[in-house]
């Protein structure tokens, strides 16, 4: 539980949810009736529980808190993606993104699993942070209530529909790293009495944190397995990502081996391509040799550039002939457009910008 005197209701599926209010003196219907007002309904008070008696709403308020962050800010970029702030009870800062596709009829949301990022990759925003904590069970969870219920009143969709349809937990931090608070926390979004969405409907992305991998193997349901490889060549990876020094590239694409085994399930490997560093001949190359045996997805994102790094975005001829070499080697690829570039809400570029922070208080 978070570090409260109240118990944190997100942190309870729904059957630890029956006992723990059987064990407190309350009938065991009661929690399908909180559970479907705070995950169908998206209300987070129980003052606002109209069908819980008065005596209830107050003493199951005395009990839990139920929302665990608190909304600063909301940027909208021009192509429909929202960037939120939130706020955690000890002042730490997180943001959350929400993804639109082309036609805002569907929505992905970028979750956060850690305030910061103690990896440093040397592309990414979020490094320059540094590590802070790893968040908590409900609040990861709180991130996605929250985004959901701004989703449907900024839409004026159903309340009792859930509006997000993806989840992918690529925002701040490395998810292998707070494994168990992000796969329990999937967990309960994957509760039909709780969110009710689908495991092969949530993305978890890791830099390769071989522990982490080889564990996941084991996990509930079947979450998607993103991969953030950037650099076939070990040393060229190693200049981008501090981790690949201990975590071995071929090592790490060994485990990638071995879950695939385990699972069957095909996986993402995400491509940030860097102008004059990871866009060459030989690139392609060490992509086709160590990629060999494993089944995959290759996503290929331009660099979002962030102003303090030193790295360039790719230009079009850059961007075109890497992919012409790609399909050359009949690599399959996915060229990715981010989103949010407007508001520093793409791929790389969260970072708790303090203009945004000072904006909100």
């Amino acid at each position: 539980m978070a570090n409260s005197l109240k118990n944190s209701l997100l942190e309870f599926d729904f059957e630890t949810l029956q006992n723990f209010l059987v064990t407190n003196g309350y009938p065991k219907y009661k929690a399908q009736t909180i559970l479907q007002w705070i995950y169908k309904r998206s209300v987070f008070d129980f003052q606002d529980m109209s069908d819980l008696s008065k005596k209830d709403r107050s003493s199951l308020g005395d009990l839990f808190d139920v929302i665990s962050l608190e909304q600063k800010n909301l940027q909208i970029s021009e192509d429909g993606t929202m960037k939120f702030l939130f706020r955690a009870k000890d002042g730490q800062n997180i943001e959350s993104v929400m993804i639109p596709n082309e036609d805002d009829s569907r929505y992905t949301l970028c979750v956060s699993s850690q305030v910061g990022c103690a990896l440093a990759c040397s592309f990414c925003a979020t490094g320059l942070m540094g590590f802070k904590r790893n968040l908590t069970i409900d609040e990861i969870i709180s991130q996605v209530l929250l985004v959901d219920k701004v989703i449907k009143d900024t839409h004026k969709l159903d309340p009792h529909d859930r509006a997000i349809d993806n989840i992918v937990y690529m925002g701040m931090g490395e998810p292998f790293l707070n494994y168990e608070a992000v796969t329990k926390s999937i967990e309960i979004l994957n509760d039909q009495k709780c969110f009710d969405i689908g495991t092969r409907r949530i993305t978890v992305s890791t830099v390769g944190i071989i522990e982490g991998i080889e564990k996941f193997v084991h996990a509930k349901g079947q979450i998607r397995l993103a991969l953030s490889l950037h650099a076939a060549n070990g040393e060229k990876r190693k200049k981008l990502m501090p981790i690949a020094r201990k975590e071995n590239t071929r090592q790490m694409l060994d485990s990638i081996r071995y879950y695939q085994q385990q699972t069957g399930r095909r996986i993402t490997i995400e491509y940030i391509l860097i102008e004059g560093f990871n866009n060459m001949e030989e690139d392609v190359l060490a992509l086709k040799h160590e990629l060999k045996s494993i089944k995959y997805n290759l996503n290929v994102i331009p660099l979002n550039p962030v102003a303090s790094l030193p790295y360039d975005a790719p230009s079009q001829t850059t961007i075109s002939d890497f992919t012409t070499r790609l399909k050359r080697h009949s690599i399959p690829f996915v060229l990715r457009v981010s989103k949010g570039r407007d508001i520093d809400a793409a791929c790389g570029q969260l970072a708790l910008r303090n203009q945004d922070i000072a904006s909100s208080d």
